[in-house]
């Protein structure tokens, strides 16, 4: 089944009648790079694939969902100002797909929920789909970087009422020392969790729940270096 990102890529490549080595070099990639995205290894950029949809049709959102046609008609297409812009991806002009890669990041979400013991949540083949963020926002309200970002769920009621079971958290993976009294992803062998954490004087690390029906903990100094830090939550979003 093409459930996950890499295996709807690979399908696109097989049905443009083209050789993979042919697709890598008309869209402005190498073969292994091609590679890598088909394994799960890289990760496109979104104006990448608004040029694949310029190139070859391809509905950009059943790349990212799997909601939908692969192929759109040609009407349905972005329109690209010019041949140069077009062979350069967007690279210059103010086209509506140009203004849209320039004006917004596209986040993955990762098939992982906090608490649910997956492990990890830096892996490229986990990711279901991904999230348009307004660029201006995510860099001037969250002071983060696109690259640093994924998506995951919350599951159990223990951050309660702050995050409830089923939101979706922002994570900044490059947040992984604690600075403040905040909510990070942390992990436990191979179990996930999302924590409130505090740095103690004493160099110990103070783990509490939102919800007061669970006990905090404190992990002493000797003892960090069991407990790894993936990030910290910057925001969440839930369905009404």
């Amino acid at each position: 089944m093409l459930n996950d990102f890499p295996r709807r890529f690979e399908f696109i490549i097989e049905n443009t009648e083209v050789s993979k080595t042919k697709f890598a070099k008309s869209t402005g990639k190498t073969p292994a790079q091609i590679t890598d995205i088909c394994k799960g290894r890289g990760k496109p950029t979104f104006k990448y694939l608004l040029a694949l949809n310029v190139k070859y049709g391809i509905n950009v959102n059943w790349l990212l969902t799997g909601e939908g046609a692969p192929f759109l008609e040609e009407s349905a297409r972005y329109v690209l100002e010019d041949e140069e812009m077009m062979a350069q991806f967007g690279s210059r002009g103010e086209s509506s797909s140009a203004q849209f890669a320039n004006n917004f990041v596209m986040v993955p979400r990762y098939d992982v929920q906090a608490s649910a013991g997956y492990g990890a949540i830096i892996n490229s083949e986990q990711v279901v789909d991904y999230l348009a963020f307004k660029k201006e926002w995510v860099q001037n309200n969250l002071r983060a970087e696109a690259p640093d970002l994924a998506l995951i769920t919350a599951d159990g009621d223990s951050m309660e009422p702050t995050i409830k079971n089923g939101d979706l958290l922002l994570v900044d993976l490059s947040e992984t020392r604690v600075k403040k009294d905040s909510i990070y992803i942390l992990r436990l062998e191979d179990l996930l969790i999302a924590k409130r954490l505090q740095s103690m004087y004493d160099g110990s690390l103070l783990i509490r729940s939102d919800n007061v029906a669970y006990k905090e903990q404190i992990v002493q100094k000797e003892a960090l270096e069991n407990l790894q830090v993936l990030g910290r939550v910057i925001w969440f979003g839930r369905r009404m």
